[in-house]
């Protein structure tokens, strides 16, 4: 009966048109969401049927009227029942809920019954507290009770809203529930649901299809890839299996190594244990030689010929087995006075390098930095080397004595250090020649004696050294603010007497620990054989009498004299504590291979003097 008629719904004098009558009863009432289109004044207006609900009209009878949103973008309630209207699509609520509110067509105040979504009894024990109470909050329901009560409520509501779609008078008998619902109309539900659960499957399935697809391109993408990936696995297999064997040769190669450098290391050990052994030794006999030499010593260095061509007037002679020249032959030519021999300790010829020479230098240095004092003088006429030869050997004793110092400290800061004090005897005056710029012109210093009885050079500037290299820098320096002039044989004939003080110290109070004097004297010439004239001459005649002190000073010294007289210069009375008894003294004497005018007598007189010494 249902069936037949909601067949009717249709106008019978036009098919296309609902029937006015039936859509506004219960029995022909249209689903909630069924679309439609209503005929106004200007034309057909399509819509949505978003409500429907129950109301009394002016003669008290029911009809259904319907909230539609139209296309047009308004939304309003519709009465079909005096409308021309067609159905464009029927469907369905899922799940109609049942609202009733006063209406503002019944001025009676009876309700009406808006038709809405409630869920089936079944999805409504899915459902906790919280959400039924909200639910029946929504739809002006008792809101209070178990959730049994509310699922109850709910459920009449669900059963009341089927009633009324269905066709079923809203003021028939109570409807409690589903079970109250006519056996074919609870199949059409039952089937309504089945077709609902059915087309939520079918978009469940669909999109797992979706998601199956994609799945296997990637997974077709990635089998694609898979020969490239196998092939690139095989070359890094063979990589790895070459790059294996690589290290395990290297690993090999690296334990010899490792046995090796532990063999040569042992070695090494042993080497090193063998040196610092012959060091002492060497030391120890060079101290005795130093004892059977004496504590003065006499060497000659031949400097090399500025010409070739003629035959030199001084050679090295008196080699021994051991390579070593003893003395020093000077000629004067022919129609001259004879060749003359003087003896040395040691004769070095002009191919001589500067280390072969420090090699009599060391045991001093040596000596110096075990706490000794030694001394080494340059003595030789005017351009023949004895800057030149104490300017090297001051950089090598320097790097001696440091080396000794660290070697003594083993490894530890050292309880020593050593300073550098540069001055020049010049006309009788003690200049310093490392004095600040500030002092450059007040160069007179005072010789005082100190507490122990030796003298000392009053206001001379000390500076530390600690390197060879810092060592070279300021003994340039002051070898450039030194007295020199034109004597007639040299351009840059020295002037002045200069002494490089290197003196070991400890201790905050500066303790001496230790004194090396390098003494690089000044050209030794006859007066007559120079040019010099006026202040030229003082300084010759000043020079010659402090070499003529020198040379009385170690006469007395070589004779055991009670008196020696060390205060005959100023040069001598600064030297005393390097000259004293238990220092050691060198001197290096300078001669020149090349034969130039009037110099055979001056050689002769430096030799003989150096004799004497």
């Amino acid at each position: 009966m249902a069936s037949r008629k909601r067949e009717t719904r249709i106008s019978v004098s036009d098919p296309s048109l609902l029937d006015r009558r039936l859509v506004s009863t219960a029995e022909g009432a249209l689903p909630v969401y069924a679309r439609v289109s209503v005929l106004f004044a200007h034309g057909w207006d399509d819509g949505l049927i978003t409500q429907s609900y129950s109301c009394l009209n002016a003669e008290g009878k029911p009809r259904i009227m319907y909230r539609i949103a139209y296309d047009s973008g308004k939304e309003q309630e519709t009465d079909l029942g005096s409308k021309d209207a067609r159905l464009i699509t029927a469907h369905s609520a899922d799940t109609p809920r049942l609202h009733r509110k006063p209406s503002a067509q019944n001025n009676a105040g009876a309700p009406s019954t808006v038709v809405t979504n409630i869920p089936s009894p079944s999805r409504l024990a899915e459902l906790k507290v919280p959400e039924l109470r909200k639910m029946c909050m929504d739809i002006g329901l008792e809101s209070k009770g178990t959730k049994k009560e509310l699922t109850t409520i709910l459920g009449r509501a669900h059963a009341a809203a089927k009633a009324m779609l269905s066709g079923l008078p809203l003021d028939g008998p109570a409807v409690t529930g589903e079970d109250d619902v006519a056996p074919d109309r609870r199949t059409t539900l039952a089937q309504h649901d089945r077709v609902s659960e059915l087309e939520a499957l079918v978009a469940s399935l669909r999109s797992q299809l979706l998601a199956a697809t994609a799945a296997t391109e990637a997974a077709d993408a990635r089998a694609a890839e898979v020969p490239r990936l196998r092939q690139l696995v095989a070359d890094r297999e063979a990589s790895l299996s070459e790059s294996t064997a690589a290290l395990a040769a290297s690993v090999a190669t690296a334990a010899q190594l490792r046995t090796a450098l532990a063999t040569s290391e042992a070695q090494a050990e042993g080497l090193r244990q063998q040196v610092s052994e012959l060091e002492e030794r060497e030391e120890e006999l060079q101290l005795e030689m130093m004892e059977l030499k004496g504590s003065v010593r006499v060497l000659c260095r031949l400097r090399p010929p500025k010409g070739s061509g003629s035959a030199p007037v001084a050679e090295a002679t008196g080699l021994m087995s051991s390579g070593i020249a003893r003395s020093l032959t000077l000629s004067a030519g022919a129609g001259a006075a004879p060749a003359r021999t003087f003896a040395f300790d040691r004769v070095f010829d002009s191919s001589a390098p500067n280390e072969a020479v420090f090699s009599e230098l060391r045991p001093l240095a040596v000596a110096v930095a075990d706490g000794s004092r030694a001394t080494v003088l340059a003595y030789g006429q005017t351009g023949s080397g004895k800057t030149y030869t104490m300017l090297h050997l001051q950089r090598m004793a320097v790097q001696s004595v440091l080396e000794r110092v660290a070697l003594a400290s083993g490894g530890a800061p050292a309880s020593v250090a050593l300073r550098l004090a540069v001055v020049e005897v010049y006309n009788e005056k003690v200049g310093d020649l490392l004095a600040p710029e500030s002092h450059e012109n007040d160069k007179s210093l005072e010789l005082r004696l100190g507490r122990d009885g030796n003298p000392y050079v009053e206001g001379v500037s000390w500076h530390p050294i600690r390197s060879a290299d810092s060592a070279e820098a300021l003994v340039g320096a002051a070898s450039r603010r030194r007295a020199t002039a034109d004597n007639g044989l040299n351009e840059r004939s020295s002037r002045s007497h200069m002494v490089m003080l290197y003196q070991l110290v400890s201790g905050p109070s500066e303790l001496p620990a230790g004194l090396l004097t390098l003494v690089d004297l000044a050209g030794s010439e006859r007066l007559s054989r120079t040019e010099a004239t006026g202040s030229l001459a003082a300084e010759t005649a000043a020079i010659n009498k402090s070499l003529s002190a020198l040379g009385d000073v170690m006469t007395a010294i070589g004779h055991k004299e009670s008196h020696v007289p060390f205060r005959n210069s100023k040069l001598t009375f600064l030297l005393q504590p390097a000259l004293s008894r238990g220092a050691r003294v060198m001197f290096i004497i300078t001669a020149s291979p090349d034969r130039r005018p009037n110099t055979a007598g001056e050689e002769r007189a430096v030799k003989q003097r150096a004799e004497k010494l």
